[in-house]
């Protein structure tokens, strides 16, 4: 029947990627940020996910869940979620706050 909910797990949704790691990122002035654990830490000339995403870290004392409403390059200490099918970005990063609201940042 249309409109009916579906009970589905985040594995369904979507898979976490790793980052990469990057040098020379807190002095480039490319127009992509770069993402880290606990956020934003630079900018690179080429994004590594090419669309709005959450931002895990997965390193450190803060491990945060971040949200880049553009595409971004994320450093190897962090996650960031690739979507397997049509998914609402901004509400898997609100969903994802409810695990640990005590970590979390937004980038407009």
């Amino acid at each position: 029947m249309a409109g009916e909910w579906r009970e589905l797990t985040w594995g369904d949704l979507a898979t976490l990627e790793y980052g990469r790691g990057l040098r020379g990122h807190a002095e480039n002035t490319g127009r992509f940020r770069v993402f880290g654990t606990n956020g934003p830490i630079g900018w690179h000339g080429e994004p590594l996910c090419r669309h709005a995403t959450v931002v895990i870290g997965r390193k450190g004392a803060y491990r945060g869940v971040h949200y880049s409403p553009a595409p971004c390059f994320v450093i190897d200490t962090a996650f960031y979620l690739e979507p397997k099918s049509e998914v609402d970005v901004r509400w898997a990063y609100y969903h994802l706050l409810t695990q640990d609201r005590t970590c979390a940042s937004r980038v407009a």
